[in-house]
């Protein structure tokens, strides 16, 4: 139930593995590692059991490779339900990087499933999110929810809502730290860890695949309430981690670990392991194994990533060109980054938004 509402929900987080990918062994092997090290822990640790969370493959995933990710979900899992769970070619045939996991209650759906809401979470397999997040979204959702409710106005009308992060924590692999390096970002859009999009249980495409459900365009497009419900604090960093490797299908932000500057890990590692669960050990492991395949793990995803429903944009064809090659350093192509590094000056923006809308 959501408290104080009277109604209830059902929420899934979704993850795409290597979906068309998975015949890459050495792109595969290294996401692996990321999704163990990283994303598995931070999920783990989530302060709440009320979601499922679907790992999402697809035939080409070999089969030593699907029973790796069903171990490790194993290993973590305690008392939450998380499952690896198959794409049809036909489900697969409509899938889009950008697009929603309500997808994921056709999974559900043999069991009867009744509910008023869903709340659907994107967190991609390389990235992890800060232990309250999943209940933070739920707590904000039934807020709104109530909102609706006292609203006369709006008696015959259901809420429809995106939540989502502006920060995050990039991590990056690098040759000049053994644990790799990490540092606070900040967007003007929302970012993929922790999307949450929130619809009627009878109408999962209330937010429909419009320009309005891309996650870059969101919060600038939405046309209803925006609500900031967490504002930057030196004393609490609850914002999600994101991997930045040539792994990465957009390799936005990505450069070769060998250009990555110099920076101390070892100074956020309370904040790692009191947020996400995760150790420097985790990063020095992830990190010695990104830098020492990357020139493969460029050259495997060069020859997988040009396909339909996912980025093949010149500049990251670019950048991996050069890093499968050893390059000294990046050539700047395209566009600078939209992102920038957190500057500690800039306090109280906001870091996690709330956009509302009511359906009728």
């Amino acid at each position: 139930p959501l408290r104080g509402t009277g109604q209830t929900y059902v929420h899934v987080v979704g993850t795409r593995f290597c979906l068309n990918q998975g015949h890459q062994a050495a792109l595969v092997e290294a996401r692996l590692l990321l999704f163990e090290r990283i994303c598995v822990p931070t999920m783990a640790q989530q302060s709440t059991d009320r979601f499922v969370w679907l790992v999402v493959v697809d035939e080409t995933l070999a089969p030593r490779h699907r029973l790796r990710l069903k171990t490790i979900l194993e290993a973590y899992r305690g008392p939450k339900d998380f499952r690896v769970v198959a794409l049809d070619r036909l489900t697969n045939s409509d899938l889009r990087a950008q697009g929603h996991h309500a997808f994921g209650l056709a999974r559900l759906h043999p069991f009867n499933m009744e509910a008023d809401y869903v709340l659907t979470t994107v967190l991609d397999a390389d990235d992890g999110l800060p232990y309250q997040a999943l209940r933070m979204i739920r707590e904000q959702v039934a807020d709104a929810v109530r909102r609706v409710q006292r609203d006369a106005t709006l008696r015959e009308h259901k809420l429809v809502a995106v939540a989502c992060y502006t920060d995050a924590f990039n991590w990056q692999p690098s040759t000049r730290r053994p644990a790799g390096a990490l540092n606070l970002h900040n967007e003007s859009m929302c970012i993929t860890p922790g999307l949450t999009r929130v619809v009627p249980f009878s109408r999962p495409m209330a937010l429909g695949n419009s320009s309005l459900s891309r996650h870059a365009l969101l919060k600038s497009r939405w046309p209803g309430a925006k609500t900031c419900t967490q504002r930057s604090s030196r004393n609490a960093v609850a914002i999600p981690i994101r991997s930045r490797t040539a792994t990465s299908n957009g390799m936005r932000d990505v450069v070769r670990a060998a250009d990555v500057p110099a920076s101390d890990v070892y100074r956020w590692r309370p904040v790692l392991q009191a947020q996400f669960n995760i150790t420097t050990g985790d990063l020095k492991a992830t990190n010695k194994g990104l830098t020492l395949n990357e020139a493969a793990i460029a050259r495997a995803q060069m020859r997988s990533n040009c396909h339909d429903g996912w980025s093949c944009k010149e500049v990251a064809l670019a950048k991996l060109r050069d890093m499968s090659r050893g390059a000294r350093r990046l050539l700047l192509v395209g566009p600078g980054r939209r992102g920038r590094l957190h500057q500690p000056s800039h306090a109280g923006h906001c870091r996690h938004w709330m956009l509302t809308e009511t359906v009728a």
